[in-house]
């Protein structure tokens, strides 16, 4: 995948981000993931990667209740 600004003069090339984990529970799930991508911004260019996360927990509400076991 390619991701580029032409106004900010950056582009980020990640590779195929293959899932590491996932995690369901009682409806709940999380996902997560992990990929080599390079930065490119003006004339620097900078390896690293990127991670993916995906976090599902119906009927959570943190605005309307409290968690205490997290």
């Amino acid at each position: 995948m390619t991701i580029t600004s032409d106004t900010n003069q950056i582009t980020v090339r990640i590779e195929p981000i293959p899932e590491r984990t996932r995690n369901i529970n009682n409806g709940a799930a999380a996902w997560m993931g992990s990929a080599p991508a390079i930065l490119t911004w003006k004339s620097r260019t900078i390896s690293g990667r990127v991670i993916y996360e995906y976090v599902v927990m119906p009927d959570f509400n943190r605005l309307a209740r409290t968690y205490w076991g997290m």
